[in-house]
């Protein structure tokens, strides 16, 4: 019974740090993909002016 307790609970946290990991893996591409959106933005606008 303990045994089964245990296993559960050793589940139950490494489910839940793996959803941790992945929600903030998913934030820092959500943020690093506008990030080099941004700076595409900034590129075309830098490029516009020099030509």
């Amino acid at each position: 019974m303990v045994v089964n307790q245990g296993g559960a609970l050793t589940s139950a946290c490494l489910f839940w740090l793996y959803g941790a990991g992945m929600l903030f893996v998913f934030n820092n591409a959500l943020f690093i993909y506008n990030s080099l959106y941004d700076y595409t933005r900034m590129g075309e606008e830098y490029a516009v002016k020099l030509f």
